[in-house]
């Protein structure tokens, strides 16, 4: 069987230049009495995504108890996410849901994903929402080691068609557009909530660019801001498929701001009908990076909630540049404004 997998990998394995796009899951399934074999192709930045986020971080808060020790209204009670991740020129469309080693073990989730190099992301991510919200639903079903393979190689010979419709990367640094920017903030409907947003993104920012300058040698710092989710909310499954859309472009409004190719993890909690939100963190992946991901809104609200003192001139300075974003249409979205 397991010589049967390894061939039929790599009859999948994409084979168009230097582009790559990759199905592949890891993590628990009770096909497996631990943590499961890794499914699909093992291109090593894959391998590294796993390693720091699912090895590292993500046992990291689980062993220390870091999660286990929240409060219950302010603890996340199970894995229930969406993902989108940027890093130079690759990316990653994911889904991390609760799921349960064949032992009954279910600290851990289940994560299912798509890789890309050198495509440009957002079209990636058209593609890859629905086919990673079949792959979740497929494994839920199967019980069984092979039925995840197949679910999985189905994915796969699916990306493997569209593989030669999607545009190749043409810049580090994601482009937004105006109107992609205002339709990820215009939908807050308070003009302080949205002003919230601004400022909170201008903060980070800022602190992105004074921790690169100080710390470019180690890599090891990290920023983090929670977004609501200002799309429709990701209750079907129409609307979940579109998530990692929302996740990307988030970061990518981010990296298109900051104007530097810098690692983003954009993570989605879908489980609350009609109260999910985005968790962004740019720069390294680390145990402390990542804690937020299983902390309810009750610990760590949404920026759009907390209650900064913003002036009066730079509530109407926001507002002003959703209108300039709106003007800028397909092209590039102008610069944030500051405090």
């Amino acid at each position: 069987m397991a010589f049967l997998s390894k061939l039929t990998a790599r009859m999948l394995q994409p084979k168009i230049g230097a582009a790559a796009l990759i199905a592949y899951a890891f993590g628990k399934h009770p096909g497996w009495d631990d943590h499961m074999a890794d499914v699909g192709i093992a291109h090593p930045d894959i391998l590294t995504f796993k390693q720091q986020f699912y090895v590292e971080a993500l046992a990291g808060n689980i062993n220390s108890g870091a999660w286990k020790h929240l409060p219950e209204p302010e603890l996340i009670p199970m894995f229930d996410h969406q993902f989108a991740a940027l890093n130079d020129d690759t990316a990653m469309i994911g889904a991390m849901w609760a799921s349960s080693d064949g032992k009954g073990r279910t600290l851990f989730p289940m994560i299912g994903l798509i890789f890309s190099r050198g495509l440009s992301p957002m079209h990636v991510a058209h593609i890859a929402g629905p086919i990673v919200e079949t792959f979740q639903a497929s494994a839920h079903e199967q019980k069984i080691a092979g039925g995840v393979q197949t679910a999985l190689d189905a994915a796969q010979q699916q990306l493997n068609a569209a593989l030669p419709s999607i545009p190749l990367m043409t810049r580090a640094v994601p482009m937004m557009t105006g109107l992609q920017t205002a339709a990820l903030i215009e939908p807050i409907d308070d003009a302080r909530r949205r002003a919230r947003i601004v400022y909170c993104l201008q903060r980070v920012l800022e602190q992105t660019r004074s921790q690169t300058q100080r710390q470019s040698q180690n890599g090891s710092f990290f920023e983090h801001v929670r977004l609501p989710q200002t799309v429709e909310s990701p209750q079907t499954p129409a609307s979940r498929s579109r998530v990692p859309m929302t996740a990307l472009s988030w970061a990518a409004l981010l990296l298109a701001q900051l104007g530097t190719p810098l690692p983003v993890l954009s993570v989605t909690y879908t489980g609350r009908p009609g109260n999910s939100w985005n968790d962004l963190i740019i720069g390294a992946i680390k145990t402390a990076s990542i804690f937020p991901l299983r902390a309810s809104n009750e610990k760590i609200p949404p920026c759009s909630e907390i209650p900064f003192e913003l002036s009066d001139k730079f509530v109407k300075a926001c507002d002003e540049f959703l209108s300039a974003c709106r003007k800028a249409g397909d092209q590039p979205a102008p610069l944030l404004p500051s405090p």
